[in-house]
């Protein structure tokens, strides 16, 4: 969390603070119905 309030002090969009974090975790994939 720290990262990402230090990234929106210096002006990053939303967009950038995203497409990090996709590039990080991934997107997310709903698991198959039971």
């Amino acid at each position: 969390m720290p990262h990402i309030i230090a990234a929106v002090k210096t002006y990053a969009t939303v967009g950038e603070i995203c497409n990090v974090l996709r590039d990080e975790f991934g997107e997310y994939q709903p698991g198959g119905t039971m």
